[in-house]
């Protein structure tokens, strides 16, 4: 069952299972003293001695290419977070935006009341108005002030009879100081 998988894994070199079915180790064309561990992964070189398929995958990469990976991978992650920063404070401005849309709608609806009630309250104090107008002022008022262009007419007409008498009485008071005294 494992003879298959372990039969590919060597070119060189099979895996031999003995009659106890234990697994014994070949050879393999790449030796431990071969494989280096560099403490910066981003080495620009290939291992020294490596031999074999495996020395064609071991160019970690061009320094000019991994610069400019590793910058997109900063940016990205720089717009990544800029993007999750801006998407939550949406989401705080619209919760904040839905709260005062509801503030507002209230407001509205108790100054629709309010002007629905001193519309009609308008509307009473109107006719009140008219009312009361119709039966103090314009039926007193226009009588009265018939009444007062009368009484009027009647005083200028005494007022020139008492100058008239007036000038009567002074000449005759002349005539008389005239007359006895002098």
């Amino acid at each position: 069952m494992s003879e298959g998988v372990y039969a590919e894994a060597s070119i060189s070199k099979k895996v031999h299972f003995g009659d106890s079915k234990k697994e014994n180790i070949v050879d393999i064309y790449v030796s431990t003293e071969s494989l280096r561990v560099y403490e910066n992964p981003w080495v620009e070189r290939k291992s020294p001695h490596v031999t074999g398929p495996a020395a064609q995958n071991t160019e970690i990469g061009n320094p000019v290419k991994r610069n400019r990976v590793r910058c997109d991978s900063v940016f990205l992650a720089v717009l990544c977070l800029t993007l999750l920063v801006g998407i939550i404070w949406l989401g705080v401005q619209m919760n904040k935006w839905g709260w005062e849309r509801k503030q507002l709608h209230e407001e509205n609806d108790v100054l629709r009341r309010m002007t629905e009630r001193l519309k009609a309250n308008n509307t009473v104090l109107s006719v009140q108005r008219d009312e009361l107008w119709q039966k103090f002022c314009v039926n007193k008022w226009g009588w009265e002030r018939k009444q007062l262009h009368e009484e009027n007419d009647v005083l200028r007409r005494m007022t020139e009879q008492l100058k008239a008498n007036n000038t009567v009485l002074s000449v005759q008071r002349d005539k008389l100081w005239q007359k006895f005294c002098g």
